[in-house]
């Protein structure tokens, strides 16, 4: 793949690992896939101490926090790295809920006219600034919008909500009122390292017996994320036959000191089930819990986006998701054929998709399947290979 035109690409990231959480591993993995294809990249993100300053792998760890006094160091940044592109991760928590970032684009377009700015929207959250300030916080997103060369978004529902002109194709970029942009969902971050294994003998690892049927959960345990619900369901399938188990997989809760403890509420398995619970562990770890589960429930409160790692993961995993019907329509998301859909917020018919699953292993199978063949129009390969083909777009523009 020629790839001379797009240059040095200087990513901008409020997280990336070793802190947890889907923005960071966006970043890493999309990074890591553009330099395999040839891409010479830099990435800037925040310190986690006022003492670490970088990696050895072109990382600059600027600050502890995200100010304005940051926007000049990038800016200073991407002059000495010689960037070509400078492809920022918006999420204005992962920024602090600080307005600084909402102007960087326009910032990095007044130093230099030949720079290009693309910034993928995780969501489309806006920054704190000052009490009461209202419409303010949404012309700060406005202008980040209209101050982008491109623009990428992980779901279509944000397209909507911003207005803007988007082609529902994920394979090509398509140009709108403001430039070009592009619908980029996020891709699986666990790997699937027991891709090749049975699935029993993992049940094993796990002290279960082969027979069990595990249910897995992904991810923070969140209202949001649907863990009151879940709960409700689990309860009205506490008499199904054989040896079930609940498999919580990966952190209960995230590490930001901001985060509402009132968001938090623990699984309440019923009497007669188990729980197995990974807590914060490698990836491998999280891949092998994936594969000994039978069905994955993710009752998201506000429905499925295409921006759900947890979903992106537990496809690649090829199980059969149960969860909420999403905002809009999904690309290639086909209810009953690669996802079980539910309606929102209620429990009885998550209840009836477990019970069903639960008695119908050929029809898990069969959605599993399909699940995993969706996944693959998702990789971080076939991912690199969209947003390159949005930077050359951005970069043959006059």
């Amino acid at each position: 793949m020629d790839n001379e035109r797009v240059g040095n690409v200087l990513f901008v990231s409020g997280e990336f690992p070793p802190t947890i959480g889907g923005v960071g591993d966006h970043a890493y993995l999309l990074r890591e896939h553009l330099e395999q294809a040839g891409v010479s990249t830099h990435l800037i993100t925040r310190a986690k101490s006022l003492h670490e300053h970088s990696d050895s792998d072109n990382v600059l760890r600027i600050a502890k926090s995200w100010g304005y006094r940051e926007v000049y160091k990038v800016a200073a940044i991407a002059k000495k790295t010689n960037a070509t592109i400078v492809h920022i991760h918006y999420q204005s928590g992962a920024f602090g809920l600080h307005p600084a970032i909402n102007f960087l684009p326009r910032m990095l377009r007044m130093t230099n006219r030949d720079l290009r700015v693309v910034t993928t929207f995780h969501d489309l959250s806006v920054p704190y600034i000052f009490p009461k300030a209202g419409r303010l916080r949404e012309l700060s997103l406005s202008r980040m919008l209209a101050d982008s060369h491109g623009i990428i978004y992980v779901s279509p529902e944000d397209a909507y909500r911003a207005g803007g002109h988007l082609c529902m194709s994920i394979d090509m970029p398509d140009r709108g009122p403001g430039g070009f942009s592009a619908l980029i969902p996020v891709g699986p971050t666990i790997q699937n390292s027991a891709c090749l294994r049975d699935k029993k003998s993992i049940k094993k690892r796990f002290g279960l017996s082969e027979r069990s049927f595990v249910v897995g959960y992904v991810g923070f345990q969140q209202r949001n994320k649907g863990i009151d619900v879940f709960n409700r369901a689990l309860q009205l399938v506490r008499d199904l036959p054989g040896e079930n188990v609940v498999m919580l997989i990966g952190a209960s809760a995230p590490q930001s000191m901001s985060s509402n403890v009132d968001d938090y509420q623990s699984v309440l398995a019923p009497p007669n089930w188990s729980i197995v619970e990974t807590g914060q562990t490698s990836h491998n770890n999280m891949s092998l819990a994936l594969s000994a589960c039978d069905v994955c429930v993710l009752p998201f409160s506000k429905g499925l986006s295409l921006r759900r790692g947890s979903f992106m993961n537990a496809i690649s995993h090829g199980l059969p998701v149960i969860t909420t019907l999403p905002a809009s329509d999904l690309p290639n998301v086909i209810d009953g054929v690669n996802v079980v859909f539910v309606p929102l917020d209620r429990a009885e018919p998550i209840a009836r998709s477990i019970s069903e699953l639960h008695g119908d292993a050929n029809k898990r199978v069969n959605i599993g399947a399909q699940a995993l063949q969706l996944s693959k129009t998702y990789s971080w390969k076939n991912n690199a290979k969209r947003t390159l083909q949005l930077y050359k777009k951005i970069v043959a523009q006059s």
